[in-house]
C-alpha cells in the first residue's frame, strides 16, 4: 500500500509530498519504523506505547554507553566501562557467587572488597539456625534491649540470659562448689540440702561394660544393664 505523506521542510515553510509505502494492516498503538534505507517503506515495530504511557512488550534493551547520565533519577543507561545505573545509583556491582548453593544457606562475603559472596554452612530452616559451631559475642557495658530470652556479656566478660548471669562461663563464675578431688566415673551427689555443694558419691558408671558399681563400706555389687531393660546383678 503506498500513501502520500507531506513533510515540512525548512524552506521558506514550503511542503513536500513524499510517498511512503505502508505494511497492509497494523496494530493499535504500536510504534512503527523504518523498513530498509530508502526512506519510503515503514513497517510496524512489534512494540506498543499504551495509553498509560507504559513501552509494552520489548524483548530487551541495547544501550550506547554514555560518559555521564543523560536524564533524570529513574533513567537506565549504561557508562564507557558496561555498567548499568538508575539515575546515578550503579545496579548490581559485579558481585561473583559461587557455583552451586545449600538451600537457605546463608550467603557471607568471601573477600574484604565486596567482590565476591560464598556459600556458608549455616542454614535457616523453619526459622531456626542450623550448623553453628559457636557464636562470638561482643561485650556490653549496658544490656543492649534485652528481652527475656536474650543472650548477650556484660562488661565483665560474664554470658547473661535476660538479666540472669548464667554461671560458669569464662573462669568459673558458679556458686556451686565440689570437692577438692574425685574418683573417674563416680556420680557426683549434694553433700547436703543447700544445693551449693556437691561430693564425689559412690556410685561409679563403668560406661564399656554398661555396668554401675556401688560401693558401700562392706561390700561391692556391681549392677549391670541388660540389653532388654532388666538389671542384673
Amino acid at each position: 500500500m503506498r500513501k502520500n505523506i507531506i513533510n515540512q521542510t525548512g524552506n521558506h515553510g514550503l511542503s513536500t509530498i513524499t510517498t511512503i509505502n505502508t505494511p497492509p494492516t497494523s496494530s493499535d498503538r504500536e510504534i512503527v519504523i523504518w523498513n530498509g534505507t530508502s526512506a519510503n517503506t515503514i513497517q510496524g515495530g512489534g512494540i506498543a506505547i499504551t495509553t498509560d504511557g507504559v513501552i509494552d512488550a520489548p524483548t530487551g534493551i541495547t544501550y550506547e554507553p554514555v560518559v555521564e547520565n543523560p536524564g533524570g533519577d529513574f533513567t537506565t543507561w549504561v557508562d564507557e566501562e558496561g555498567q548499568l545505573f538508575v539515575g546515578e545509583h550503579p545496579v548490581g556491582g559485579g558481585i561473583a557467587g559461587p557455583d552451586v548453593t545449600t538451600q537457605g544457606a546463608i550467603a557471607t562475603w568471601t573477600y574484604a572488597d565486596g567482590t565476591a559472596i560464598s556459600n556458608n554452612g549455616v542454614i535457616i530452616d523453619e526459622d531456626f539456625l542450623r550448623g553453628v559451631q559457636g557464636v562470638q559475642i561482643i561485650p556490653h557495658m549496658e544490656p543492649p534491649e534485652v528481652t527475656g530470652y536474650t543472650v548477650w556479656v556484660n562488661g565483665e566478660g560474664k554470658l547473661m540470659y535476660g538479666s540472669n548471669e548464667v554461671g560458669g562461663v569464662g573462669g568459673g563464675s558458679g556458686d556451686v562448689v565440689g570437692p577438692e578431688s574425685s574418683t573417674a566415673n563416680a556420680i557426683a551427689t549434694y553433700a547436703d540440702a543447700t544445693g551449693k555443694v556437691i561430693q564425689s558419691g559412690s556410685f561409679r558408671i563403668y560406661k564399656p561394660t554398661n555396668q554401675l558399681m556401688v560401693i558401700s563400706e562392706n561390700a561391692i555389687n556391681i549392677i549391670k544393664f541388660q540389653g532388654n531393660g532388666n538389671i542384673g546383678i
